[in-house]
């Protein structure tokens, strides 16, 4: 398995709800209820929403060969990351680490020196992993009212 990591393209759109679907339906039911996770879904509407995150966001993709494995989006104004999925055939093998690691450099390139990420509660381990600092427990608010758990972590990064 060779992965890369790119730039988000405008043709990824096609295979990216996949993976989140993926991601939070199978990695994430053990923590979440299934009402809960929908809720978590939804906020991935249609591709129009895609296509204004590249306006917006800086959004990374994990390719092994040709398939998109993961995503990281992460957002400039806010210094947040605001996702990141790998399909769950996919984990334990670096791949989450690579988008992150990703992620935080093009952060510095912009000048950013601390990362905040609102992650799952399943996630709090990895992004422990990378280096990231728990600040508290947080619930976050879906569109549609429903709340998920949720943990805040920061990190300063190194610009050295």
């Amino acid at each position: 398995m060779t992965v890369t990591v790119r730039n988000f393209a405008e043709s990824d759109i096609a295979v990216f709800r996949n993976v989140v679907g993926q991601s939070i339906y199978e990695l994430c039911a053990g923590f979440y209820s299934r009402e809960q996770l929908d809720a978590w879904f939804s906020q991935y509407p249609d591709d129009t929403i895609y296509k204004k995150w590249l306006e917006t966001r800086v959004l990374v993709v994990a390719v092994d060969v040709n398939q998109v494995v993961g995503f990281a989006q992460f957002h400039p104004e806010k210094a947040a990351i605001e996702a990141m999925h790998v399909l769950p055939e996919f984990t334990r093998r670096g791949i989450g680490t690579m988008l992150v690691h990703s992620i935080e450099a093009r952060a510095i390139q912009r000048g950013i020196h601390t990362v905040d990420v609102e992650a799952s509660i399943n996630a709090e381990q990895f992004y422990l992993r990378c280096g990231y600092t728990k600040l508290l427990d947080g619930t976050f608010k879906c569109k549609n009212g429903s709340e998920l758990n949720s943990i805040l972590l920061r990190k300063q990064l190194d610009v050295g």
